[in-house]
């Protein structure tokens, strides 16, 4: 079955880059991405052993690799996204 492209907004807020690809759901469980040393941040939002959707702080390169890996329908379990030392990368 074909599929459109993925969806995706972005929003400039004073300095900050708010970016999303994919749809989330109030139900997905959500990991966060960050340096304890920056406001930047990416939210990895997941469904069903699938990422559903990404949503990045001031993370244009994780934005850019999110929609990527969301139009491929890339598998990923909550557990695997927490593990430490894990990153988006990873999954390309």
């Amino acid at each position: 079955m074909a599929h459109g492209p993925v969806p995706w907004f972005w929003s400039d807020q004073g300095e900050l880059r708010l970016q999303i690809a994919g749809l989330r759901a109030a139900d997905d469980a959500h990991v966060v991405l960050r340096d304890a040393a920056s406001p930047a941040a990416t939210v990895l939002c997941i469904r069903e052993g699938r990422l559903a959707a990404v949503e990045t702080l001031n993370r244009a390169g994780d934005h850019m690799l999110a929609r990527r890996l969301l139009a491929k329908g890339v598998a990923l379990s909550e557990e695997e996204a927490r593990a430490p030392g894990f990153q988006l990368k990873a999954l390309a």
